[in-house]
């Protein structure tokens, strides 16, 4: 108050009225829920769990808190490891060469060869004419078997390999191809020729060159043995009953009928057909086969197409070049007036215009080119059916591995 201004504050306070008592502060407001960031999953309690963090209460966690800690063993006290006492070494010893060996006893000195006893052939004296000296033993010890059998066997293939154009003949009329490879075989293997027969006529079987097995069967064996006659005709009856069958293409040989049945007893031929005869060259020889329609072509690719395969003074020298390549001579066919033949070309003579054969009967004869050429062209293999179907002869050369 100054200078006689003055202010009562009783109307203003009593207009306003009594005072009212401060109000109390109000509540503070519970603090928001803070969400927990990771909850695991309830783990069985002997599983291992990590500790929860609370973040609303965040707790000070030492390393020894971690539950792993108990897990560790406590320190132990180092201990010093117990010295190792080591055994001194042995004092090296002085080298003690050793006691030398005793010589060698000598070897005593070989014993000479003692030499094999002489072969009597007073009684055999086609055995002189044996060049292999083990086959002349084998022939010589069947020969002297207390088996008569086996004597008889012996002598009569000893017979034949001394001269085979006397003692091998054809035995049936359709077995030419047979009759054949049974000389050349004697001519060309003696030893396996010898064998064949042995086992052939001992135990009715024998193996040729090709491994394969040439047999009699027990029919022809009886029929043989009844009607065959001397030693020497039943040996060539049962080696070409054996070859014809062996060569037949799976058909049965009857010796009694000069003929080849089927499983069902009808005929398939008489005699060899061209392919059977073939294969029964390869099995038993190896020997090359040179066909009459093949030479014909090569000729004309020799000469030109009108080359004649007939005419002596232009195929003879194609035939002997062949001649020559075959080694021991060439299977070919040949027509006769019987039929066709399968026969062994086994030289030519150009000067003398000349053919050695060894015909189907198992005989060596000479032939001029002039006669054997066309014959040859016009051969099949076989007997008398041969061919009867009209076809020609299959265009080639057979070649055989030895």
């Amino acid at each position: 108050m100054s200078d006689g201004y003055f202010i009562d504050f009783t109307d203003v306070i009593m207009g306003m009225g009594a005072l009212e008592a401060p109000a109390a502060p109000p509540e503070p407001a519970p603090p928001e829920a803070v969400a927990v960031l990771y909850e695991p999953p309830a783990l069985p309690q002997d599983s291992f769990q990590a500790p929860v963090i609370d973040l609303r209460q965040p707790a000070e966690l030492s390393y020894g808190d971690l539950p792993w800690q108990a897990t560790e063993p406590a320190p132990q006290a180092y201990a010093a490891p117990e010295p190792v006492t080591y055994a001194p070494e042995p004092a090296p010893q002085a080298y003690v060469p050793p006691d030398p060996a005793p010589p060698a006893a000598a070897l005593p000195e070989p014993a000479a060869p003692v030499p094999a006893p002489p072969i009597d052939t007073g009684a055999h004296p086609d055995l002189d004419r044996i060049a292999d000296p083990s086959l002349r033993g084998e022939i010589a010890a069947a020969l002297a078997s207390p088996d008569a059998r086996t004597a008889e066997t012996a002598a009569t293939l000893l017979q034949q390999l001394a001269n085979p154009d006397d003692h091998i003949d054809q035995a049936f009329n359709h077995t030419c191809v047979a009759a054949t490879t049974q000389k050349i075989l004697a001519e060309t293997n003696p030893a396996g020729y010898f064998h064949l027969g042995m086992s052939l006529m001992q135990t009715g079987s024998g193996a040729v060159r090709s491994g394969q097995v040439a047999s009699v069967n027990p029919e022809n064996a009886a029929w043989i043995a009844a009607n065959g006659g001397d030693a020497e005709t039943r040996m060539n009856m049962v080696m070409q009953a054996a070859l014809s069958e062996l060569g037949n293409g799976g058909s049965t040989f009857d010796a009694a009928r000069d003929a080849s049945f089927d499983g069902e007893g009808r005929l398939t031929g008489h005699g060899l057909h061209y392919q059977e005869a073939l294969d029964l060259n390869s099995a038993v020889l190896g020997l090359n086969t040179l066909d009459g329609s093949w030479f014909s072509a090569r000729l004309a690719d020799r000469d030109g197409p009108g080359a004649d395969p007939t005419n002596p003074g232009e195929a003879g020298s194609l035939l002997a070049d062949f001649v020559g390549q075959g080694g021991a001579g060439l299977m070919v066919p040949m027509q006769t007036s019987e039929g066709s033949h399968m026969v062994m070309l086994q030289g030519v003579d150009l000067g003398a215009g000349t053919v050695s054969i060894l015909d189907g009967y198992g005989k060596k004869r000479e032939m001029s080119l002039a006669e054997f050429l066309p014959r040859f062209l016009q051969g099949r293999s076989g007997g008398d059916d041969m061919g009867t179907d009209g076809t020609a002869a299959t265009v080639r050369q057979a070649t055989r591995t030895r």
